[in-house]
């Protein structure tokens, strides 16, 4: 949406002029742009590291190990809920300082009528280890930032902003909202326009007949009007990239699958990347890693002999 916003308000420029690209944002990038200046002003509060999913994890998995007595099947997954269940908690401001977590959580469970003994939760004894874990390695996680951000503006550490223009928010948590409305000193809301949907069917045989019906169809759209914009949405993108650009490309661009054309940037892009591993730099860096095994296959070792994308090292002389 960033990236459209910025084309639609190059569209509508004078051509041959200067103009700067407008202050277009995406929630997160606008909120790592704030963290990045916090720091680099020295606000002490900052002064601490953002964790990862991956950093969360391990920390999730110590803290697992210190509050809970006995051994879990799937410990990696109950991790994951945890975070995300602390991540709720901090969003929706349900939870404004995970220090003082029993505090908080009494008023919660005499609102839904649940017994007030907290020992009986564990994911409360979790969130309090995992609080310790953090404390010990100086760290914070994301939604314990944003809540940092808050008070930056707050306390007028970051400048408020003239106006801040909202778009695209299906839902947006009262943490984040209140972070727009402390950064600006008017905020416009912008919603969706909504149109009615126009539904139709086309029955097909196979998901290669599904995707040529679904390119042909994109290029009339575009045939009566090249300036539109069309999206098409496959499930299983991650599996059938390679075919749905095939197929695409002989469909709107057919001269690109001829050997003697010179090689260009397709007109229409994937939201799904292609695999590492499945790039040819990427498969030779992998196959290098295979030597370390015992036993070769022929065929990929006389593959890698002849790659392209690796020194042999040979020796002059």
């Amino acid at each position: 949406m960033r990236n459209r916003c910025q084309q639609v308000y190059a569209a509508q420029q004078e051509a041959g002029s200067c103009w700067a690209p407008p202050p277009v944002e995406s929630l997160s990038g606008w909120l790592d742009k704030l963290w990045f200046q916090l720091q680099q002003c020295g606000w002490k509060p900052a002064m601490k590291q953002v964790l990862n999913r991956e950093q969360r994890q391990l920390l999730w998995q110590h803290a697992l190990d210190e509050a809970l007595e006995r051994q879990l099947l799937n410990s990696q997954q109950l991790c994951r809920d945890a975070d995300s269940a602390l991540a709720q908690l901090l969003q929706w401001q349900l939870v404004t300082d995970i220090d003082n977590l029993d505090a908080a959580v009494e008023p919660l469970l005499e609102q839904f009528a649940l017994t007030l003994n907290r020992d009986e939760f564990p994911l409360f004894a979790m969130i309090r280890a995992f609080a310790h874990q953090l404390h010990t390695h100086n760290a914070i996680t994301p939604d314990q930032r944003d809540q940092l951000l808050l008070r930056a503006f707050r306390e007028r550490t970051i400048e408020e902003l003239p106006q801040i223009e909202t778009a695209g928010f299906a839902q947006i948590s009262p943490l984040a909202d209140a972070i727009i409305r402390a950064a600006a000193l008017k905020v416009v809301e912008r919603p969706a326009v909504r149109r009615a949907a126009e539904v139709r069917s086309a029955p097909c045989q196979n998901l290669e007949e599904e995707l040529y019906q679904a390119a042909r169809w994109a290029a009339q759209k575009l045939e009566r009007d090249p300036g539109a914009s069309v999206g098409i949405v496959v499930n299983n993108l991650g599996q059938c990239r390679a075919q749905v650009e095939t197929i695409f490309a002989r469909t709107l661009e057919p001269q690109f699958l001829d050997p003697g054309q010179r090689r260009y940037t397709l007109p229409f892009n994937f939201s799904a990347g292609t695999p590492l591993a499945q790039t040819p730099i990427g498969g030779g860096a992998l196959q290098l890693l295979e030597l370390l095994q015992d036993e070769w296959d022929y065929s990929q070792l006389r593959n890698l002999l002849f790659s392209p994308f690796w020194d042999q090292g040979r020796n002059p002389g």
